[in-house]
């Protein structure tokens, strides 16, 4: 339905006024931030905990809302043995990861059939990683990207793609 000429001048007038008033830029500082605060979006930010317990369960408390599975384990061996016990289940052939001082530990000590992938650089936001076949391509290899997607610009970027 279409409103009456009444109520649409009562709503332009509305957004005319609201424009006449300049907006808070949440990014911009000003004066000093509070006591605690280290940067500005901070203070809009949820809490998430001062010590490592707090940080913990906060993270946990966000994975359950995400359907994601929190998994605390003692040592490092226990964490290998964990995401080994996933791969089994999941028929995993390969895990990719970026590369780091926890990951990189971890994968060393997953048993030899479960490959990984080290993703470095060269992977942008919104970028696919597809890790099927990965065992067999070697530095400077030609791949050709075979996607479902109608977008032609992702296509051309996607042709010809050296790793």
């Amino acid at each position: 339905m279409i409103p009456s000429t009444g109520d649409r001048e009562a709503i332009l007038g509305r957004i005319a006024e609201a424009l006449r008033e300049e907006a808070p830029r949440h990014y911009e500082t000003v004066g000093k931030p509070p006591a605690g605060v280290t940067a500005p979006f901070r203070e809009w930010l949820p809490p998430v905990g001062e010590t490592t317990n707090e940080l913990a369960a906060r993270f946990a408390q966000q994975s359950e809302v995400l359907k994601t599975e929190f998994c605390e384990c003692a040592s490092l061996a226990a964490a290998a043995k964990h995401v080994a016990a996933l791969a089994k289940t999941g028929k995993w052939k390969t895990i990719a990861l970026h590369s780091g001082e926890l990951s990189t530990a971890l994968v060393e000590k997953l048993p030899a059939p479960i490959a990984t992938l080290v993703v470095d650089k060269g992977v942008a936001l919104g970028d696919q990683v597809v890790i099927d076949g990965a065992e067999k391509l070697r530095n400077g290899s030609k791949v050709a990207v075979s996607l479902t997607s109608d977008d032609a610009a992702y296509k051309k970027k996607a042709q010809g793609t050296t790793l």
